[in-house]
């Protein structure tokens, strides 16, 4: 899979923020489906939608959040202000986190990571690596 081939649902708590992640994923070929500031609205849009990946501000999660997101197959990318706590830590554990970013996230920040992600997801379950 490519990283410009994929779709995206990005959800951060700061509607600037997602137009900002929105549109250097859109420069990097990415297709971002649905952006959102609530982690309720995340889990229609994931299950309406069907993204390839999920980018998730840690400030969203809530206790139905988390549940959800750990039966989830979707690979998840969490950013962050605050680096790793114990939280997501748990996360990382229990779910498809397959790595995060510390905001402010520049677009090759955002492309290695996504890259890298998508790698680690698909070889984890015997895909493919994502060409270049």
């Amino acid at each position: 899979m490519k990283v410009q081939n994929l779709r995206i649902i990005i959800a951060d708590s700061s509607l600037a923020i997602n137009l900002k992640l929105k549109i250097q994923l859109e420069k990097l070929g990415c297709q971002v489906v649905a952006t959102t500031d609530n982690a309720f609205r995340l889990q229609y849009l994931v299950e309406k939608l069907k993204p390839d990946f999920i980018i998730l501000d840690t400030g969203l999660l809530n206790p139905a959040a988390e549940k959800y997101l750990k039966k989830s197959q979707i690979p998840i990318l969490f950013t962050t202000c605050y680096g790793v706590d114990e939280l997501l830590f748990s996360l990382f554990e229990k779910s498809n986190t397959v790595g995060y970013l510390v905001k402010p996230i520049d677009r090759f920040s955002l492309y290695s990571s996504i890259r890298g992600a998508i790698n680690f997801h698909h070889n984890y379950q015997g895909g493919k690596q994502v060409e270049l």
